[in-house]
Protein backbone atom coordinates (compact mmCIF):
# COMPACT_ATOMS: atom_id res chain seq x y z
CA UNK A 1 0.00 0.00 0.00
CA UNK A 2 2.82 2.42 0.73
CA UNK A 3 4.25 1.88 -2.74
CA UNK A 4 1.03 2.94 -4.43
CA UNK A 5 0.72 6.02 -2.25
CA UNK A 6 4.30 7.13 -2.99
CA UNK A 7 3.85 6.42 -6.71
CA UNK A 8 0.67 8.47 -6.71
CA UNK A 9 2.45 11.38 -4.99
CA UNK A 10 5.29 11.21 -7.52
CA UNK A 11 2.84 11.51 -10.41
CA UNK A 12 0.97 14.39 -8.80
CA UNK A 13 4.02 16.63 -8.46
CA UNK A 14 3.38 19.69 -10.58
CA UNK A 15 5.89 20.45 -13.28
CA UNK A 16 5.73 24.20 -12.70
CA UNK A 17 6.33 23.81 -8.96
CA UNK A 18 9.29 21.53 -9.62
CA UNK A 19 10.63 23.98 -12.20
CA UNK A 20 10.36 26.86 -9.71
CA UNK A 21 12.32 24.82 -7.16
CA UNK A 22 14.85 24.11 -9.92
CA UNK A 23 15.01 27.83 -10.68
CA UNK A 24 15.79 28.54 -7.04
CA UNK A 25 18.58 25.98 -7.03
CA UNK A 26 19.86 27.35 -10.36
CA UNK A 27 20.03 30.89 -8.99
CA UNK A 28 21.79 29.72 -5.83
CA UNK A 29 24.30 27.68 -7.84
CA UNK A 30 24.80 30.59 -10.22
CA UNK A 31 25.56 32.95 -7.33
CA UNK A 32 27.96 30.44 -5.77
CA UNK A 33 29.76 29.82 -9.07
CA UNK A 34 29.95 33.57 -9.72
CA UNK A 35 31.48 34.17 -6.30
CA UNK A 36 34.07 31.43 -6.81
CA UNK A 37 34.94 32.63 -10.30
CA UNK A 38 35.19 36.22 -9.03
CA UNK A 39 37.64 35.10 -6.37
CA UNK A 40 39.67 33.23 -8.98
CA UNK A 41 39.54 36.22 -11.34
CA UNK A 42 40.71 38.62 -8.65
CA UNK A 43 43.70 36.42 -7.90
CA UNK A 44 44.84 36.71 -11.52
CA UNK A 45 47.04 39.47 -12.88
CA UNK A 46 44.37 41.01 -15.15
CA UNK A 47 40.93 40.37 -13.58
CA UNK A 48 38.95 41.89 -16.45
CA UNK A 49 40.48 39.64 -19.08
CA UNK A 50 38.44 36.52 -18.25
CA UNK A 51 35.25 38.13 -16.91
CA UNK A 52 33.01 37.04 -19.78
CA UNK A 53 34.31 33.48 -19.71
CA UNK A 54 33.68 33.19 -15.97
CA UNK A 55 30.22 34.75 -16.36
CA UNK A 56 29.22 32.27 -19.07
CA UNK A 57 30.62 29.34 -17.08
CA UNK A 58 28.59 30.42 -14.06
CA UNK A 59 25.44 30.84 -16.16
CA UNK A 60 25.75 27.47 -17.88
CA UNK A 61 26.65 25.72 -14.61
CA UNK A 62 23.62 27.26 -12.90
CA UNK A 63 21.37 26.14 -15.78
CA UNK A 64 22.74 22.62 -15.52
CA UNK A 65 22.13 22.49 -11.77
CA UNK A 66 18.61 23.89 -12.20
CA UNK A 67 17.68 21.27 -14.80
CA UNK A 68 19.19 18.54 -12.64
CA UNK A 69 17.25 19.65 -9.56
CA UNK A 70 13.98 19.94 -11.46
CA UNK A 71 14.28 16.49 -12.99
CA UNK A 72 15.25 14.92 -9.67
CA UNK A 73 12.21 16.47 -8.02
CA UNK A 74 9.80 15.60 -10.83
CA UNK A 75 11.29 12.21 -11.68
CA UNK A 76 10.32 12.18 -15.36
CA UNK A 77 9.78 14.32 -18.46
CA UNK A 78 13.38 15.26 -19.10
CA UNK A 79 12.75 17.59 -22.01
CA UNK A 80 9.93 19.52 -20.34
CA UNK A 81 11.82 19.87 -17.06
CA UNK A 82 14.90 21.21 -18.82
CA UNK A 83 13.01 23.55 -21.11
CA UNK A 84 10.82 25.01 -18.40
CA UNK A 85 13.70 25.53 -15.97
CA UNK A 86 15.84 27.12 -18.69
CA UNK A 87 12.95 29.35 -19.75
CA UNK A 88 12.37 30.47 -16.16
CA UNK A 89 16.09 31.21 -15.76
CA UNK A 90 16.17 33.22 -19.00
CA UNK A 91 13.04 35.11 -17.96
CA UNK A 92 14.64 35.95 -14.60
CA UNK A 93 17.80 37.19 -16.32
CA UNK A 94 15.79 39.28 -18.80
CA UNK A 95 13.66 40.74 -16.03
CA UNK A 96 16.75 41.62 -13.98
CA UNK A 97 18.33 43.30 -17.03
CA UNK A 98 15.18 45.31 -17.64
CA UNK A 99 14.86 46.33 -13.99
CA UNK A 100 18.49 47.44 -13.87
CA UNK A 101 18.20 49.22 -17.27
CA UNK A 102 21.02 47.20 -18.78
CA UNK A 103 21.40 46.92 -22.52
CA UNK A 104 21.06 43.46 -24.06
CA UNK A 105 22.97 42.37 -27.13
CA UNK A 106 20.16 40.51 -28.95
CA UNK A 107 22.27 38.14 -31.12
CA UNK A 108 24.44 37.19 -28.15
CA UNK A 109 21.36 36.72 -25.96
CA UNK A 110 19.77 34.41 -28.56
CA UNK A 111 22.94 32.31 -28.79
CA UNK A 112 23.26 32.16 -24.99
CA UNK A 113 19.57 31.31 -24.67
CA UNK A 114 20.04 28.23 -26.81
CA UNK A 115 23.10 27.24 -24.80
CA UNK A 116 21.29 27.76 -21.49
CA UNK A 117 18.37 25.63 -22.69
CA UNK A 118 20.72 22.87 -23.84
CA UNK A 119 22.62 22.90 -20.53
CA UNK A 120 19.36 22.78 -18.62
CA UNK A 121 18.06 19.87 -20.71
CA UNK A 122 21.37 18.05 -20.26
CA UNK A 123 21.15 18.54 -16.49
CA UNK A 124 17.57 17.26 -16.49
CA UNK A 125 18.57 14.23 -18.54
CA UNK A 126 21.35 13.36 -16.12
CA UNK A 127 19.05 14.02 -13.15
CA UNK A 128 16.43 11.57 -14.39
CA UNK A 129 19.15 9.03 -15.20
CA UNK A 130 20.65 9.26 -11.71
CA UNK A 131 17.23 8.90 -10.12
CA UNK A 132 16.41 5.83 -12.25
CA UNK A 133 19.76 4.26 -11.33
CA UNK A 134 19.09 4.83 -7.63
CA UNK A 135 15.65 3.25 -7.92
CA UNK A 136 17.17 0.16 -9.53
CA UNK A 137 19.69 -0.17 -6.69
CA UNK A 138 16.92 0.13 -4.08
CA UNK A 139 14.90 -2.65 -5.76
CA UNK A 140 17.83 -5.05 -5.61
Amino acid sequence: MNKSVSAKNAREKGLVLCALCGLLSAVLALILLAAVSAAVGLSMGDPGKYTKIFAFASLFGGAFVGGFATARRKGSTTLLCGLLTGAFLLAAISLAALCLSLSINIPLFCLCSLSVLLCSILGANIGVGVQARQKKKKKR
